[in-house]
């Protein structure tokens, strides 16, 4: 996966939902080159779960400024923001 490069990655995260894209894409500019491996991992966390809940977990995040993929994954286990489908 990470061979495809940044723009790749970024679009399979924006193809996610509109908040899962605006998390990548401002997880990558406040960590920088580590965003990466981030980014790679959030896409397999993602590939676990609904959408719908990837969603959820991505726009509370970036609320609140969580760039790191455990409080996403945190988030993700958390029945209350859980989304059903």
């Amino acid at each position: 996966m990470i061979e495809n490069g940044q723009d790749w990655l970024l679009d399979r995260a924006r193809l996610i939902g509109r908040h899962s894209g605006h998390w990548a894409e401002a997880m990558v500019k406040n960590r920088g080159p580590q965003g990466l491996r981030v980014l790679q991992g959030f896409l397999q966390l993602a590939a676990k779960h609904t959408p719908a809940n990837v969603e959820a977990a991505s726009e509370l995040a970036a609320t609140h400024g969580a760039w790191r993929l455990d409080e996403v994954r945190s988030l993700l286990e958390t029945p209350t923001r859980q989304v059903q489908v």
